[in-house]
């Protein structure tokens, strides 16, 4: 009867480990997708402010926020080369911010 009930509490500890693996994995991925998202915003704030292009922030942006926007760089070219800005690496974050948050709960719910 020990070796079942020792058993019973391994499996409790085990379903206690992975549930509290996946929970982190979950806050990491919404942390990374809060990241990209802030990284495309501050690229956006940039470029609407008109920052200096050869300054190195305003360049660590652009250069990050190129690799982060995916498929929506240039999905929509309006006249204002700001608006296409906006409008494109806004969607990418947005789409940052959605994909990290149902990939966090997908994890927790896995739990």
């Amino acid at each position: 009867m020990t070796s079942t009930h020792e058993s019973a509490g391994s499996t409790r500890r085990l379903g206690t480990s992975v549930g509290k693996v996946l929970d982190m994995a979950a806050a990491v991925v919404k942390l990374v997708g809060m990241v990209f998202a802030l990284l495309l915003v501050g690229n956006i704030l940039l470029t609407v402010f008109d920052a200096n292009p050869s300054n190195e922030l305003t360049m660590f942006f652009a250069s990050a926020s190129t690799g982060l926007t995916l498929w929506f760089e240039n999905l929509f070219t309006p006249a204002s080369p700001k608006m296409a800005i906006v409008v494109n690496h806004g969607l990418a974050a947005i789409f940052w911010l959605v994909a990290a948050a149902l990939v966090a709960r997908i994890l927790r719910a896995a739990r």
